[in-house]
């Protein structure tokens, strides 16, 4: 339809919690979950881990769904806004679109180690 305007993603961090990152564990997790009611999509977030090993909010994002697309989008806009930083342990529940963006956005690279939640790290 003509003059239709159609919502795709969002990120953002607040700069305190990317300056005090940089104070903190070499940990970050990630998940996302669905939105309901009035408007769809997911709501996805980073969190990091200080010295204490208390989470903190790190990254939000608002994006159509959880797929390969959006992941990687994300974990872009970590990587380019975020940090760069090396010997990063991520995290995440394994959902199919963040193991397939860690092979797109990481592809070659042996600066981050993926964690799991799944019962797959355990047999």
């Amino acid at each position: 339809m003509r003059n239709e305007e159609v919502f795709q993603r969002d990120f953002w961090a607040f700069h305190p919690s990317i300056e005090s990152f940089k104070h903190c564990r070499h940990v970050l997790t990630i998940d996302g979950t669905d939105l309901y009611g009035k408007y769809k999509g997911t709501a996805t977030i980073a969190m990091g881990c200080d010295g204490n090993n208390q989470l903190f909010p790190l990254a939000f994002a608002l994006t159509e769904g959880e797929n390969v697309d959006n992941w990687g989008w994300f974990l872009a806009c970590i990587r380019n806004r975020v940090t760069q930083m090396r010997g990063l342990c991520v995290i995440s529940d394994r959902h199919p679109g963040i193991m397939a963006a860690f092979v797109d956005v990481y592809l070659g690279s042996h600066e981050v180690v993926c964690m799991t939640t799944s019962k797959d790290c355990f047999m």
